[in-house]
């Protein structure tokens, strides 16, 4: 059985020098929209009294710190203290870290190198011989071929010296960005009474963290089947390297507003006259110096920020995903991608075509919602195993879902120009009546049949005077489609080099005065 216990900070005190230094190993690591959860554990040996911590991030929650131990074990108060990094060389184990230092020490070597030439080449410059005769040639000639070799040895060496000071350089000021100029590590002092061995863990918040769902969907227009692979983004900046542990995404938002509604009155009162308020006046815009020294600077340090949007998490249900195996994620605010889960659909494959828009036909996949958690992100389309497109997913609560993959350019589509025909009507000739007539052809150019939808917008009277009649070859299929008032439906299948017509004719009536709007 384990104990838990809360978080008791006794404030940022010096840390005890005869206390045992003991690196905590990080096991689990669950990012959150916006931050992260770290899990570390070490081993503490029967008798220790006091445990240091070191190399955490110094932008962690300390209120967010909760400690956890075996039986046998027991803590008292906790104290954190933060380091600069130059004062810890053992916390700078990070990959940018190592290669700073690997350039840095190629830089001392390369100039040591050009420094040793040009103690060889001061020497052979007063190479000793008899100044007053000529020197014979198998004397220079060795010479000669020996300086020319340091010259190129050295040119080479500055030319190599000037890469790596230039990388040196961007991997610096890469690593100032990225940290926002906090050059600090924390450590964290434990009181323990440990009667025995055993095991404790520490957990804490720590922000700049985040990740973003990243959608693959593949589909068969053949047979229907469509393929959903869901994949995650995932990039830090916590000032911690993440080596090796086991990795958890999690849509729940730690953060989010948790205050229950507050229930108030409904009064009813007389309205009252809204005074009359005076114009208040200007005061004098300051000089930029005098604006400069009304800001309040608190300091330089940054806090880490997320490179996530997440709002793409909001309406989401709640999900867990767990990483398979070990994972290593720098804190560089690289973003890896890794595989979540897979989803197979049986999907209705029609085209549709709104052909008083356009002649344009659009392929599209119709199919149930899929189970779980689908917060908001980028969605490739793939059909038949080429890429079409990319779009936002955001399936919302409908129970059908549509993906539109591309034009289907073997679906032909005539559009026949619209006729209209006005004339006079009634006792008076008070009222004008308009006919309008509608035509397509649809043609069929694949080698397999095809289900076709073609939507019409019908004309919706919305006064009594107005009176529509309608004449439509075939019926229509479906009236009111999507419980959108005036829009209809021709749903048929086409075999291969099979063609369909369509029509619509409308007569519609309205007084001459005031008229009508919304004619097409």
């Amino acid at each position: 059985m384990r104990k838990h216990f809360g978080l008791l900070v006794a404030g940022i005190l010096p840390l005890l020098v005869q206390a045992q230094t003991t690196p905590a190993k990080i096991t689990q690591v669950t990012v959150y929209p916006g931050m992260a959860k770290v899990e570390r554990q070490l081993h503490v040996g029967a008798g220790e009294k006091e445990l240091i911590i070191p190399c955490l991030s110094a932008l962690f929650d300390a209120d967010s710190l909760r400690i956890q131990t075996d039986n046998g074990i027991r803590f008292g108060d906790i104290r954190i203290q933060n380091v600069p990094v130059e004062r810890a060389p053992e916390c700078a184990d990070s990959p940018q870290n190592k290669r700073i230092r690997e350039l840095e020490e190629q830089i001392a070597a390369a100039n040591a190198e050009i420094q040793a030439g040009n103690i060889a080449l001061d020497y052979l410059r007063r190479f000793p011989g008899d100044k007053n005769a000529a020197a014979p040639l198998t004397a220079v000639e060795p010479l000669r071929r020996q300086s020319q070799d340091l010259l190129n040895k050295q040119a080479q060496t500055e030319r190599r010296m000037g890469l790596l000071n230039k990388e040196l350089a961007n991997l610096t000021a890469e690593r100032d960005e990225q940290s926002g100029n906090v050059r600090e590590v924390r450590s964290v002092s434990i009181r323990v009474a440990a009667a025995q061995e055993g095991n404790l863990q520490l957990q804490y918040m720590v922000p700049g963290a985040g990740w973003a769902p990243v959608y693959r969907a593949t589909l068969d227009t053949r047979s229907g089947n469509l393929r959903i692979d869901k994949h995650a983004q995932v990039s830090q900046r916590s000032g911690e390297e993440w080596q090796q542990v086991s990795l958890v995404l999690s849509t729940t938002q730690p953060n989010q507003f948790n205050r229950l509604p507050f229930a108030s009155a409904w009064q009813l009162d007389l309205r009252q006259p809204e005074p009359v308020y005076a114009m208040p006046k200007l005061a004098p815009v300051p000089s930029p110096a005098m604006a400069a020294k009304a800001v309040s600077v608190t300091g330089s340090r940054r806090t880490a920020e997320a490179d996530f949007d997440i709002s793409v998490f909001q309406g989401a249900f709640s999900a867990e995903y767990k990483i398979p195996g070990k994972v290593s994620l720098p804190s560089d605010g690289r973003k890896l991608s890794y595989a979540l889960e897979q989803v197979q659909q049986t999907a209705e494959v029609l085209t549709r075509i709104l052909p008083a828009q356009n002649n344009s036909a659009w392929l599209l996949a119709r199919f149930d919602r899929p189970a779980g958690s689908w917060p908001q992100g980028q969605l490739q389309l793939y059909r038949d195993q080429e890429y079409i497109s990319q779009m936002p997913l955001n399936f919302g609560t409908e129970e059908k879902v549509e993906l539109p993959f591309g034009k289907d350019e073997k679906i032909l589509v005539s559009v026949t120009p619209t006729r209209k025909d006005a004339e006079d009507k009634g006792f008076t000739g008070s009222r004008q009546q308009q006919t309008l007539k509608h035509a397509y052809r649809i043609t069929n150019q694949h080698q397999q049949p095809r289900v076709i939808q073609v939507l019409e917008a019908t004309p919706v009277a919305l006064h009594q005077e107005i009176k529509v009649e309608k004449q439509i070859t075939p019926a229509f299929t479906e009236t009111d489609w999507n419980k959108q008032a005036g829009v209809s439906v021709w749903k048929f299948t086409l075999a291969p080099g099979q063609s369909s017509d369509l029509s619509a004719t409308y007569q519609i009536s309205f007084p001459k005065e005031p008229g009508i709007s919304g004619l097409r």
